[in-house]
């Protein structure tokens, strides 16, 4: 709101400067540094430090050296404002203190150094100062301690008077474990294993064969999953399934097996594609910032939600790393934390030169196969070509040039049926550039093209065309440019484009559209797999193309239903206005699979599908080549003969046969970042408007936090982001290290040191530990950002392995459980209630990574999604017990398990779950088919593994799968107490007995059906507790 020239600062003492130390200092203090002072800057503005006062706010210059006049700020503080007055709240300015400040002003603002206030322009905000270096507290009860995280819990204790909880028994302590760092239950055998291990350092042991498990990656890649916003599908409307999303996926998990260093782990994922060659991996990782949302509905505008997406990247990147609310300065400055409007788009910088990409990603047995069969057809081919060699070139030694002669001749000879369109007007519709035609009526798209695009057209008949005369169909001929890779036609980087659909209309002169249906198309060369027909079918993964026909002019024919008048309409001044032919082409395959050079032709011959096209560019070039001669006949000219030669294709055609049976390269891909091709400028957005364009700004980081200390080369279009990234995780910041030590304390007690885990700024909670997250932090740094070792460190400390009981006689002292004198319990995760049924049950299909599951799902839950287009098809066999974090998230019609046991909407950035208790829930662990299936094989698994054992046996045994404990005499009574009833009720109902069983389960020998289906009702009671989905 503020801004100013600087003052010159005299050289002594004067009463100016008397002025602003002893009245103007105090009225600033009393009435204004509240909202624009260390812990707030209202409007960007801040009033206590010099510089910050003398730079001003967000609404540009309000307070001008010299000049009350000029000076906004007396304005709203004028004492008789009625309307918009500062301050907003408490006493207001009075007319003597408005009149000390406007004399102040006209006196050139005078400002003493002694009062200027530079070094406290950073925030006294405790999260905003360096991590201090902490030594552990001296305590009394040496014996309980076990780790350096156990002094810092213990002396809070021990000043409030309190006893630690006991140590949890070692078969809850093995549960807690397994749920916190796998998702699964331990199966009993593990169990007994453990509780049997009488070596001092078992605990160690179980800890560290956890941490090297698999599965470890998929427990605490869910976790990072949330931040992510992870989903399988754009949102929005359409909201179109993103098939290949799970390569982040596989990435997130294999990485935190790997114990990735949290730093690499970092930069990879904001900024892998800028590394020095990056490896398919790196590149993989900054599908981080692909999981925003994708709007693709019709008529959008792109450029806006395009917008929307970098203000998302730049909020869930503050959010993830800094644990900072920066999203709320998008619109003006932050209202409580000292981030200005002018720094979020500061940040906004940094993201807004990226662009997305889609890249070939095969999954390693995909490749591996792959290159197995291309290895194999290498030497079929190989072995092809030297069989036909000696034909062929026998062949070309004779009769092949009188051939050759002749095609040139007849097409010299001929004029082609293709009639030049004459072009009016066409733009792009993504990157709005107009399409202009060069002399040979060729229009080009090759300048910043978009990754997919839509070509809006609009063609006149020729010059000599009759009214009602009839067009059978029209030419789309695309052309070589030495500007594209491979010289093109397409701008993909291998030359390639997709035209996924075309789009024909004729407009009359009034207005009046009418679409015209292809029924019949040809080209003069295809792509396998993408045939001319399939560019009018509206598949945005199907359409012509023509790879191995790079650097070539190819034409694509498309004929119309029925032959077409060219209407003329008469205007009042008796002119012939004639209708216009309007072609929508699309491209919407992606990877800049666009067309980069292209022309179009009609048609007015009799069927015109039904004949061999030729390219026009072929046609000039054979006029060109009959009139000289004596010149070298063009390579593209000789390729076209040789593909309608029909000698020399019969000579080949083994061999062209054989090149149909080429293997295809996996089409597996991977959604990525890339520097974007053409730089863009960045403005801050007035009131977050991104078509109100305020001031230019550069790549920079708030300055309460750490300088960005890097050259101008390193904060180029193509660079600044990796710059930012290293920042980001800078050994001194004091920000990352404790969000994410604090991130993973929170997944290991239930709640962060700090509680306000989605905000460390001045609005969020002073953490409860501060000395113990200082520790945490540095220790996570010096242990080079090792995520598994943090884990380990706090898993091995007595804190954690306290009993999570409930202890009454603190519900007064500290009833939320803060100063941590015992373990908490908790509910846990949707994917993990599913993943605890499926383990305890043995169903549980535990392959790693892959493609997304489809689990059973009624058709009309699927039926909710836009215009019936959730394509939701149950998966088979063992993919139907994959863990739950595989499952497909269709963002407009999430899977009801998950939501209903709260697992986040993926629309933005989740740093903590909520936890609720609903009747809904109890409802769906009793009838989703799942669950049921789960009780029934894990019936199974009790009477295969206790046939013969007594009752009582069978039912711990039972417990050992589920709770891991044991039960207690009243429980073994009470689950005993129910199978007999149930035995007894199934033995009169034998076909709900059957029910119960499943009928496609097979039986024990000598177990009656009755007891086997009595063993479902226990088992699936068992599931049902509360303890079941709980973690203690």
């Amino acid at each position: 709101m503020l801004s100013a020239a600087t003052p010159e600062s005299p050289e002594k003492s004067s009463p100016q400067e008397h002025l602003y130390a002893e009245q103007i200092q105090p009225i600033l203090q009393q009435k204004c540094y509240s909202c624009h002072g260390s812990e707030k800057n209202e409007g960007g503005l801040r009033l206590d430090v010099r510089s910050k006062a003398l730079e001003g706010g967000d609404s540009g210059p309000s307070l001008v050296a010299g000049s009350p006049e000029e000076s906004y700020l007396l304005d709203l503080i004028h004492p008789e404002e009625e309307d918009y007055f500062m301050p907003p709240e408490g006493d207001r300015i009075t007319k003597a203190e408005y009149d000390l400040i406007a004399t102040w002003i006209e006196e050139g603002l005078p400002w003493p150094d002694e009062y200027a206030n530079e070094e406290a322009s950073g925030s006294q905000h405790w999260a905003f100062q360096s991590r201090s270096e902490v030594t552990a507290p001296q305590v009394s009860q040496q014996n309980w301690v076990r780790n350096a995280i156990d002094p810092f819990i213990l002396a809070r204790l021990e000043a409030e008077g309190i006893e630690p909880s006991p140590e949890a028994d070692r078969a809850q302590l093995m549960r807690r474990l397994s749920l916190d760092l796998l998702g699964l239950v331990p199966t009993p055998e593990e169990v007994e294993v453990f509780l049997n291990d009488k070596r001092p350092d078992a605990y160690a042991r179980l800890v560290d064969q956890m941490l090297a498990s698999p599965h470890f990656g998929e427990r605490w890649g869910r976790h990072w999953l949330d931040l992510a916003r992870y989903a399988d599908s754009d949102g929005y409307e359409k909201d179109r399934p993103r098939p290949y999303a799970y390569r982040y996926r596989d990435w997130v998990i294999e990485a935190i097996n790997d114990d990735m260093p949290f730093d690499q782990f970092t930069i990879e994922q904001l900024a892998g594609d800028l590394l020095p060659n990056p490896s398919l991996s790196q590149k993989i990782a900054t599908g981080f910032h692909r999981n925003t949302l994708k709007n693709r509905e019709g008529g959008v505008d792109q450029e806006e939600f395009r917008n929307k997406e970098v203000v998302d990247r730049v909020s869930t990147t503050g959010q993830v790393w800094l644990g900072l609310t920066v999203g709320c300065a998008e619109c003006h400055s932050h209202k409580y934390d000292p981030i200005s409007q002018k720094e979020f788009y500061g940040l906004f910088a940094f993201f807004n030169n990226a662009d997305e990409e889609d890249i070939s990603a095969p999954i390693p047995t995909e490749q591996v196969e792959y290159e197995k069969k291309l290895k194999k057809y290498n030497d079929q081919l190989k072995k092809a070509e030297q069989s036909l060699a000696k034909k062929e070139a026998n062949y070309r030694q004779g009769e092949y040039k009188t051939r050759l002669a002749d095609w040139l001749e007849t097409l010299a000879s001929t004029e082609s049926p293709s009639i030049p369109a004459r072009f009016k007007s066409g733009y792009s519709a993504r990157t709005k550039e107009q399409l202009k035609p060069r002399n040979d009526g060729t229009l080009t798209s090759l300048n910043n093209p978009h990754p997919r695009d839509n070509y809006f057209l609009e063609f006149l008949p020729p010059e000599n065309f009759k009214p009602d005369q009839k067009v059978t169909g029209f030419e789309i001929e695309v052309l070589p440019d030495p500007s594209l890779k491979n010289q093109g036609p397409g701008n993909s980087g291998s030359g390639n484009f997709v035209i996924t659909f075309v789009q024909a209309s004729m407009i009359s002169a009034d207005g009046e559209r009418k679409f015209l249906r292809i029924t019949e198309a040809n080209a003069d060369y295809s792509q396998t797999g993408y045939p001319p027909m399939d560019a009018f079918n509206n598949n945005a993964k199907k359409g012509w193309a023509i790879k191995g026909g790079f650097g070539e002019p190819h034409t694509l024919v498309g004929q119309f239903k029925e032959p077409q008048p060219w209407k003329f309409t008469t205007t009042e001044d008796g002119e012939q206005e004639p209708a216009r032919l309007s072609l929508t082409i699309r491209q919407d395959y992606g990877n800049l699979h666009t067309v980069g050079a292209f022309r179009v032709h009609l048609r007015t011959d009799v069927n015109p599908a039904k004949k061999q096209p030729v390219p026009f560019a072929y046609y000039e070039a054979a006029k060109e080549a009959h009139h000289h001669p004596e010149g070298d006949l063009p390579t593209n000219l000789v390729k076209a003969f040789e593909r309608t030669d029909e000698r020399l294709l019969a000579i080949q055609k083994p061999l062209l046969q054989l090149k149909k049976k080429a293997p295809q390269e996996p089409d597996t891909k991977a959604q990525t970042m890339i520097a974007a091709r053409k730089p863009r400028e960045t403005h801050v957005h007035l009131r977050g408007d991104f078509l109100r364009k305020g001031p230019e700004v550069e790549p920079h980081t708030p300055e309460v936090l750490p300088e960005l200390e890097a050259s101008s080369q390193e904060l180029k279009p193509g660079a600044a982001r990796l710059t930012f990234a290293e920042w980001i995780v800078q050994p001194d910041h004091p920000l990352t290290a404790r969000v994410i030590s604090n991130r993973i304390w929170q997944h290991l007690f239930g709640f962060g040191l700090v509680r306000t885990v989605d905000d460390f700024g001045t609005r969020g909670e002073r953490p409860t530990h501060p000395e113990l997250l200082d520790w945490l932090a540095n220790h996570f740094v010096e242990s080079g950002w090792s995520r598994k070792e943090l884990i380990r460190t706090i898993v091995m400390s007595a804190a954690y392995r306290q009993s999570s009981a409930h202890r009454p006689e603190l519900e007064q002292s500290d009833p939320e459980n803060r100063l941590l004198a015992r373990q908490n319990r908790f509910r846990l995760e949707a994917e993990i209630v599913r993943d605890l049924f499926l383990s305890s049950s043995g169903l549980l299909y535990e392959e790693i990574g892959g493609p997304s599951i489809f689990p059973p799902l009624p058709a009309d839950v699927a039926a909710l999604g836009y215009a019936n287009q959730v394509k939701w098809k149950a998966s088979e066999g063992d993919d139907r017990y994959r863990r739950g974090m595989y499952i497909f998230f269709q963002r407009t019609v999430p899977y009801p398990m998950l939501m209903t046991f709260d697992a986040p909407d993926t629309n933005v950035t989740c740093l903590a779950r909520e936890r609720s208790n609903t009747p809904l829930q109890a409802l769906t662990l009793l009838n989703d088919p799942v669950f049921h299936e789960a009780a029934q094989s894990m019936a199974q698994r009790v009477i295969e593994n206790r046939a013969h054992a007594p009752l009582d046996e069978q039912l711990r045994y039972a417990f050992r799968m589920t709770l891991v404990r044991q039960p207690d005499d009243f429980e073994l009574q009470q689950f005993r107490t129910l199978w007999l009833a149930a035995q007894e009720m199934l033995s009169q109902q034998p076909e709900a007995a059957q029910e119960l069983w499943g009928a496609s389960n097979s039986l024990v020998e000598e177990v009656p059906l009755t007891d086997a289906a009595s063993w479902v009702v226990l088992c699936r009671t068992l599931l049902n507790l509360d303890e079941f989905i709980t973690r203690e």
